[in-house]
């Protein structure tokens, strides 16, 4: 599976379109889509965990910042919040 999750990670998306929620992208990964918000924990049931422990810090300090317009992508719910609160804790 750590290969899989490389490619996805490593692999540029083409024309990402933010309005589909393709927005903060990592490779393949968009940060944007809420329903994609777990696949960098996948990492942390391989045997490279700290690869993921990297995408989060990336994500964590790429993504968000304490401005008005500090978050990428539409905080439906408050998954985005959530999302960063729970990573920045640890969980």
């Amino acid at each position: 599976m750590p290969k899989k999750l490389d490619e996805f990670f490593t692999t540029e998306a083409l024309n990402p379109n933010k309005f589909l929620g393709q927005e903060a992208m990592i490779g393949q990964y968009a940060h944007g889509n809420e329903p994609s918000h777990h696949i960098i924990y996948l990492y942390a049931f391989t045997d490279t965990p700290k690869v993921g422990q990297k995408y989060i810090h990336k994500v964590i300090n790429d993504f968000h910042n304490n401005t008005p317009d500090g978050m990428i992508g539409n905080d439906d719910c408050g998954q985005m919040s959530a999302w960063y609160i729970l990573s920045t804790l640890g969980f």
